[in-house]
Formats: C-alpha cells, structure tokens, sequence
C-alpha cells in the first residue's frame, strides 16, 4: 500500500500571551504524490518515468501526468491520483480508442478543476484523434470541419471547467486555411463532449488566413500555442500582411478572444512593451513559451525585449482594467493600457538568487500566477505571484528537502501548472547522497 507523503512548507502560528498556546494554522502544504520507483495504480507496475503534470481541484483527481511503468511488462499511460499517489490510468498505449486504433502516444494532455482530462493522441493505422473523460472522442481523423474540409492531425488541447475541449486542427486539403483553432463544447452529443457523433457542434474559432480584427490588413500566417477557460482562448500566433509572401518578415503576437467575441491583440512583436513602451524604450522581441487564461480572462505570458533593455518577463494582460486598449496595436501611444510585466529578470526570486529567464505561467482564478524559473548563482525554483497583493513566494527552490525522500534535495524543475482555485503541480528532480543517480517526483503544492 502507498503511505500518504506530506510535508508542510510553513506553519502560521499564533501565541496568545495569556498564559497558553493559541491556535496553530498550517500553511500551505508541499505535497509527493509519486516519485520513480513508487507503484503506480496498475498494480505491481512501478513508476519509470513522468511526464509533466496537470493540475486540478478534484480531490480524488488532483494531478494527471503521462507515466512509463514497468512491471512484467511495460506500459505508457495517462494517470490521475489523489495526493497519496491512488488512482487509475486512464489510458494506455495498445489500448482500443473510441472510433477505432490503438493508442500510439498521449501529447498536449490538460485537466479542468472537476479532474476531467483532454489530450490528443495518435493511433495504428494512420489514425489520431482528440479525447476527453472516459475516454470520449472529442473529434477524429477524417471528420468534417464547419466551413469545408476534413480534419487530417491534432495539437495543442485544452480543457475548460465547462468541460469545453480546445485544439489545433491541420485540415485536408492542403491550403492557405489549412490550419484552425476549434471548440468541442460539452453540450455536443447529449453532454459528453464527443463532436465526432455530432459534428455539426463543432465550431471553427480562428483560422489561418483570417484577417486580425483589430488591424485592417494582418493576416493569422501559423497558428502556435492556445489556452482555454469559460472566458474564452488565449493562443500565440504568427502573422504577416501578405501570408504567401516569403520575403515579409512575421510578426509573432499574443492574442485573446472571448467565446462569441472578436479577437484582440494584446502584444506584437516589435510593438512596445513594458517596463518602457514610449519610443526608444522596451519593444516585444519574442514570446517564449506558451501563454496561460482563466475564467475572468485575464492572460499571462513571458517574452523577452530589445531596446533599452534586453531581458525576458512575464505579463498579464487584465481585461477588468481594460488591456488591452490599443489605439494601434502595432504602436504604443500615450494612455494606452498594455499587458503589465510584474515579474521581470533581474527581479530578487525568493531563493536567494536574481531572475534570469522564466518557464511558461500558469493561472489560477484569482489571478494568481505560477511558474518556474532560472537564476543567478545556479538557482532554480517554482513560485507564485500573488495578483491582488503583487507578492512573490518560493514553493520550492533547488535545495529544499524534498518531502518524504530521505535527504533528497531538489535539483530542477519542470513548467509549473496551476488550478483554478490555485493548487500548483510540478515535476521536481532531485538527489540523495546515498544514491547512485538523480530521481524524479510529482508533486502538488496547496
């Protein structure tokens, strides 16, 4: 049987001076919910490698990860645990997929607070295909897309706590609209999501080819990363005036779009940016990894600048202030308001060192901010910006004993994810003195 693993990271305690102790409230909690070598919930199959997890707000479903597993034979599942390491797989490669083939790979996997999982899988006999819950064919090879076409692969799924499933779409025949950014809404088929039995549900979001609402003359050239929530996607994305020009130089943005709504350009490569958005200051140089959206719509991603300064940050872009509000939203002018940068490098990080570039941020709902980071003097760490405080905490640093692990102390740290109601999850490495090699963990921080 597997112990249940918990350290806290912190106790509040307050003394009255009255002659006895007072209340002891614990803090947040650093919790191991596996680590390799552990059993897994295939019995006698043990833990051989993780995947990075997802996190979620469901106690019996609180962290999802791809997992190999080794036991007579070897295995490569997606599982869901509780904070003891319980659970189940919820597929496996070799396993029948609904509409037919066997599951080949697991990628671009994601959880919604209820602990329901979305991902995109390939399958024998040149088959893929979108999944949720059960499992559920959200959409597979071959079926027909709003507008003409046929679906030919998938990437990049999301989950919202709606139970709405986000993708990427490539669309057959090959064209300048090959590429989209489709909807699965959980009323398709009855309430299960499966828009592969009623495919007149599924909704075409963005397109490439499309023109940018809020810049006459841009065109969406390659579609990147996307995020989901109830409010609507966030997704990076690559364009030009002229998409068959291959003289033009792109411009990569990031931009967000309600359910229903049009779609807005929140930061443009080459545009100003904080911390110094007037001419001559800080402009947008790259986006460095995948951007992040919760229920309010309120958006975070990281970038690095050029200008007065080159270092890379992270920003949030608050649609309850009004970001953004761009006049042109290829130039900054004066009173506009732009994604903030609350985190920046050079910034002290809460673990004794100074940012120096940062894993992609995750959110919660209340606009708090997760996210692992590198920094000067060797230091690594995950942390949590604060939103309604602009406080920055540590919820591990390279160093910090790992819980439950005797005299492991971590080593590194993959992207950190983040629930809606905040729950960080994250995949740790570490190390032992009396151990010949570096191990690995999940672990959730509440």
């Amino acid at each position: 049987m597997m112990a249940k693993r918990i350290a806290l990271t912190g106790l509040i305690v307050a003394l009255a001076l009255l002659g006895f102790l007072g209340t002891v409230q614990a803090a947040a909690v650093l919790e191991n919910v596996a680590v390799l070598g552990d059993e897994s919930p295939i019995a006698d199959h043990f833990y051989k490698e993780f995947g990075n997890p997802v996190t979620s707000d469901d106690a019996t479903n609180k962290a999802g990860f791809f997992g190999r597993v080794k036991g007579d034979d070897v295995k490569r599942c997606l599982f869901k645990v509780d904070s003891t390491g319980a659970g189940s797989e919820l597929a496996c490669k070799g396993d029948i997929a609904p509409g037919g083939g066997k599951y080949i790979d697991f990628r671009d996997y994601s959880i919604n607070t209820g602990g329901v999982m979305a991902w995109a899988s390939s399958l024998t006999g040149g088959k893929s295909g979108v999944f949720r819950g059960d499992p559920t064919a959200v959409s597979l090879l071959g079926d027909a897309v709003p507008g003409g076409g046929l679906l030919k692969s998938f990437s990049k799924t999301a989950i919202n706590d709606d139970g709405d499933v986000v993708y990427r779409g490539e669309i057959s025949p090959s064209s300048s609209t090959d590429q989209a950014i489709f909807r699965c809404p959980q009323t398709a088929d009855t309430g299960t999501g499966d828009c592969n039995a009623d495919n007149a549900a599924l909704e075409k979001l963005v397109q490439k080819g499309d023109e940018l609402d809020d810049i006459a003359g841009r065109f969406f050239c390659a579609l990147l990363q996307v995020d989901a929530s109830n409010f609507g996607i966030v997704f990076k994305a690559s364009t030009k005036e002229d998409c068959d020009d291959d003289t033009e130089s792109s411009k990569v943005g990031m931009f967000r779009m309600p359910f229903g709504g049009a779609i807005e350009t929140m930061a443009l490569e080459k545009a100003g940016s904080e911390p110094f958005p007037d001419v001559g200051g800080t402009k947008y140089d790259e986006f460095t990894g995948s951007p992040s959206i919760e229920n309010g719509g309120i958006v975070a991603f990281s970038a690095t600048t050029k200008g007065l300064l080159a270092k890379e940050n992270l920003y949030l872009c608050d649609p309850g202030v009004g970001c953004p509000t761009l006049a042109d939203p290829e130039v900054f002018t004066a009173g506009d308001i732009i994604p903030e940068a609350p985190v920046q490098a050079g910034d002290a990080d809460a673990c004794g060192g100074d940012f120096v570039n940062f894993g992609a941020p995750a959110l919660s709902d209340a606009g708090d901010m997760a996210f692992s980071a590198r920094s000067t003097k060797g230091v690594r760490g995950v942390y949590i910006h604060r939103f309604a405080t602009d406080a920055l905490e540590a919820v591990a640093c390279k160093g910090d004993l790992v819980p439950d692990v005797l005299d492991g102390e971590f080593t590194n740290f993959s992207d950190a994810s983040m629930s809606t109601d905040g729950k960080v999850g994250f995949r740790g490495s570490f190390k032992q003195p009396v151990a010949p090699k570096k191990s690995q963990g999940i672990f959730v921080f509440e």
